[in-house]
């Protein structure tokens, strides 16, 4: 469960932006950044911004009861999972487009 003194759901937001980000350059160094992928990842990374800055103030204001902050985490969660799912599409695209 996440501790409002070790900003354990914040450090999980950020690995999700780094990972975000690391992946965009992978495309972009690649040649293979489509306008649909800049798309999907700029929506996935406004809204990792959003449930930052939401998660930030709950926290500032003290606001860190239990509903609040499982509700933030099954964000996190939805957001990684549609990250992840990108990845997985991406990735079988890539191997059809091998195949050809």
């Amino acid at each position: 469960m996440f501790d409002a003194s070790d900003r354990t759901l914040k450090r999980a937001l950020d690995e999700l932006g780094r990972r975000i980000r690391a992946r965009t350059d992978d495309f972009r160094e690649r040649g293979e950044f489509s306008d649909v992928h800049a798309g999907v990842f700029e929506d996935l990374e406004d809204r990792r911004e959003a449930l930052r800055a939401a998660v930030d103030a709950a926290v500032d204001e003290g606001h860190t009861g239990t509903a609040l902050l499982r509700e933030s985490r099954a964000d996190l969660d939805a957001l990684v999972a549609d990250f992840e799912g990108m990845l997985f599409h991406t990735a079988a695209a890539e191997m059809r487009a091998h195949r050809a």
